[in-house]
């Protein structure tokens, strides 16, 4: 749960950013218009009386939220909210930086993190951070005879199954919970589709920063970055999501720090579900 404290203190602080900031500073935002595009995966709540693949989609805030199958990055029930640890992974389909490039865009997300972290707290997520996999995927057909033992379990793999993603991203396999296959719908027996991911450790957010032109960033100039969020835990909060960072914005030219810090922490809250 976000503390609400928090939050207050997030909101007089962006208050402060922007009245602070010369008006030719703002960026559009594009939120809304990108997250529509998105189905969201949301970690299944796991029953102690049903088998863990459970397909039943359940909806967050439109028809393009999406249940998974598998596994619930269970928070820390009994501990009260911490700093949310926001890990940032930068991936393959990334334009290659200059080291100045690179150099800027990290000085102003380990910045923008910084603020994120001192102001947003979350329950805990309990060992390794592993996303979901999306049963709609992955999955032909489940067992739907209630008398079965494999109730609710996938029964039948979508050959045409391939990977996750997130907007232009493709979610690392070390990232995935894995996800099994029950030929029969009484046999104990399984096929391993998916191996178990590693996760990541000391983990409640796990960013995407996704570097490249894209058709969004041509046609709005004054867009520096967009985001949203493809992953929630079983209780809503965003636990994945990419940031792209417009890459003409990063030439020295181009380039406002503190804008560019101003719009990461924008769209962190944004995939924190705050804003």
């Amino acid at each position: 749960m976000t503390s609400l404290p928090a939050l207050r203190l997030w909101v007089g602080t962006l208050v402060v950013m922007l009245v602070a900031e010369p008006p030719g500073a703002l960026q559009k935002c594009i939120f809304d218009e990108v997250q529509a595009q998105v189905r969201v995966v949301r970690a299944a709540r796991i029953n102690p009386h049903s088998p863990p693949d459970e397909p039943t989609p359940a909806p967050l805030t439109g028809p393009r939220h999406q249940r998974s199958s598998l596994g619930e990055m269970t928070p820390s029930a009994p501990a009260s909210p911490q700093p949310i640890r926001i890990h940032t992974w930068i991936p393959r389909e990334s334009d290659h930086l200059s080291d100045a490039e690179k150099g800027r865009l990290e000085a102003a997300v380990e910045e923008a993190v910084r603020v994120v972290s001192s102001l947003l707290s979350v329950n805990r997520v309990v060992g390794p951070l592993l996303l979901s996999r999306d049963v709609n995927k992955y999955c032909k057909f489940v067992w739907s005879n209630s008398r079965t033992s494999n109730y609710n379990r996938c029964g039948r793999a979508n050959n045409n199954y391939r990977n996750e993603t997130c907007l232009d991203v493709t979610i690392p396999d070390q990232h995935l919970s894995g996800c099994d296959i029950y030929p029969e719908p009484d046999s104990p027996l399984r096929t391993v589709l998916r191996p178990e991911g590693a996760g990541l450790p000391d983990t409640d957010f796990l960013l995407y920063l996704h570097t490249q032109s894209t058709d969004k960033c041509r046609a709005e100039p004054s867009v520096l970055a967009y985001a949203a969020h493809c992953q929630t835990d079983t209780q809503g909060r965003p636990v994945a999501g990419v940031v792209v960072i417009c890459r003409d914005r990063l030439s020295e030219a181009a380039y406002n720090h503190q804008a560019t810090v101003q719009t990461v922490i924008h769209e962190l809250f944004h995939r924190s579900g705050l804003l």
